[in-house]
């Protein structure tokens, strides 16, 4: 990860030995990628939120008829009472906390699976890179961030946080790619750099288009 120094045979052999109690190295190609703890944590934690709300408002409230949530969710105003982005309750009523549970919400079955399915995939494997303090900061940001850009642009509408922070994550991850391909002269490197690069703007291609759900911040 950023910060552990050059990539090279003798400073891999000297941390898998030094740090082998959280630091794993991991094989792919011909480029390696260090991993500061074996699980993504957090991002099974927060998954489980996102399943435990999504279970809940649709045990309590049902499903919505699919003209008005197409993503297989709850009603809008489910979403509302559970804590989703209100431009409304935040500058009026001041509840601030919504800032922090918009995250947490999902527009329906259908947003959910997609942004578990990569949460879990990739974005647990960003966590156990970068560690989970360091995750979670730039989770956490993206996610206020994104909610407060929705109560500028979209302040007569109720919506969901759960597709910004992943991509607040694959920002972090290109500017990665990008510093670390900058100072790397080897061409197998800048290869397996482009190479992830694109995957990662492909992946917030893919993130981009969930917005197109109804009740989902943009």
């Amino acid at each position: 990860s950023v910060g552990t120094g050059n990539w090279t045979m003798a400073t891999i052999g000297t941390n898998a030995t030094t740090d082998s109690a959280y630091l794993e190295t991991i094989l792919r190609g011909d480029d390696l990628n260090y991993v500061k703890q074996k699980y993504g944590n957090l991002s099974i934690v927060m998954s489980v939120l996102q399943l435990f709300f999504l279970t809940m408002l649709l045990a309590l409230c049902g499903f919505a008829p699919i003209m008005i949530n197409p993503a297989i969710g709850p009603y809008p105003d489910a979403l509302s009472v559970a804590g989703a982005t209100n431009s409304y309750a935040i500058l009026r009523q001041f509840q601030v906390w919504r800032l922090i549970t918009t995250p947490l919400l999902s527009a329906g079955v259908l947003h959910f699976l997609c942004i578990v399915g990569i949460q879990l995939e990739l974005g647990a494997f960003f966590e156990r890179e970068w560690g989970s303090r360091s995750w979670f900061i730039i989770y956490m940001s993206s996610a206020v961030g994104c909610a407060l850009c929705d109560c500028a642009f979209n302040p007569n509408g109720v919506s969901v946080g759960g597709s910004g922070p992943l991509i607040g994550l694959f920002g972090a991850k290109i500017g990665e790619l990008i510093m670390l391909m900058s100072f790397r002269t080897v061409d197998s490197y800048l290869v397996d750099g482009l190479h992830q690069l694109f995957a990662m703007l492909f992946t917030v291609f893919f993130v981009s288009l969930l917005t197109f759900f109804p009740y989902v911040e943009p």
